[in-house]
């Protein structure tokens, strides 16, 4: 049957989001960026390069560029925290993907309310 969801083009970046409401992946390319699902396309992830298919260098934006978290040789797993509209969040990196051949490598992100007393 297959992933269900939607694919969008923005500006030099395309990302899939997969499913539809709480707990959306959304599918960002290796050195491009991608509006984060229930932000209204206000807090961005940015991939760096997907290193053997194991670590990127991740990159949370928001308004106008600026950066919300950021964290470098990000592993499948990995929870990185921000803060948004005065709420707290953290993006999971749930899988990468690593072509050994061409530029389609990608990562799947998720994000997730940080739970209160939660480091």
């Amino acid at each position: 049957m297959g992933n269900r969801g939607w694919i969008a083009v923005v500006g030099c970046s395309i990302l899939w989001v997969v499913g539809c409401g709480k707990g959306d992946e959304v599918r960002v390319f290796q050195r491009n960026s991608g509006a984060l699902p229930g932000f209204d396309k206000k807090v961005q992830v940015k991939v760096g390069d997907i290193k053997k298919g194991e670590a990127a260098d991740i990159t949370i934006l928001g308004t106008d560029g600026k950066e919300l978290a950021s964290k470098a040789g990000a592993k499948v797993g990995d929870r990185i925290p921000f803060e948004h509209g005065g709420k707290a969040y953290e993006l999971e990196v749930t899988s990468y993907y690593d072509e050994l051949v061409g530029n389609d490598d990608y990562g799947r992100f998720r994000v997730h309310p940080k739970e209160a007393g939660t480091k």
